[in-house]
């Protein structure tokens, strides 16, 4: 049986500085973290929680950086066939009656959470691990590209750092690798 997971780091798509979620699958053999791809006939191929890091266009000024802009969705997904298309609305539906009812029972959750967002489709997925891509810095001290992250603390203190280096405009230069 696989291990599914959680990746999260940025990326710069387009000139546009995100967020990404990504359920993964660990390889029992090297622990080395896998996306899924169309070969898998998965449901999480293609499956994102993303969210914006830049100057929020719903505010006022431009000083104004940080996370916005929560989503979930299929992104660049090819359908291969209709058994493929079933998956994906199967997921998004499973994921949006998840979202409702923890809305409910916990109330609803600020509009720039990216991290209990996260979370909480984590719970809805039934996904225990979450990864996150290391800052250079980071990944100068440790050699490791990615960190597992034990706890939902301390994945919003991850996400806290990349906001607070979003202040800084430092995202680029911590967390995007060439």
């Amino acid at each position: 049986m696989m291990t599914n997971a959680l990746s999260v780091q940025i990326e710069d798509r387009y000139g546009t500085l995100r967020i990404v979620a990504r359920v993964c699958h660990i390889s029992e053999e090297t622990g080395e973290l896998l996306n899924y791809t169309s070969m898998d006939s998965s449901e999480f191929t293609d499956f994102t929680v993303n969210a914006y890091i830049d100057s929020d266009p719903r505010s006022s000024t431009t000083d104004n950086f940080g996370i916005w802009g929560l989503s979930y969705n299929y992104e660049d997904a090819y359908v291969k066939d209709v058994r493929a298309a079933r998956k994906m609305v199967s997921l998004l539906g499973r994921v949006e009656r998840g979202l409702e009812k923890l809305d409910s029972q916990r109330g609803y959750i600020d509009r720039d959470d990216y991290a209990t967002f996260v979370l909480r489709i984590a719970e809805v997925l039934r996904i225990k691990r979450i990864h996150v891509r290391n800052s250079r810095e980071a990944r100068a001290m440790t050699g490791d590209a990615w960190r597992r992250v034990m706890d939902g603390r301390e994945f919003s203190a991850w996400i806290g750092r990349v906001n607070h280096d979003a202040e800084k405009h430092r995202v680029r230069e911590q967390y995007i690798t060439r």
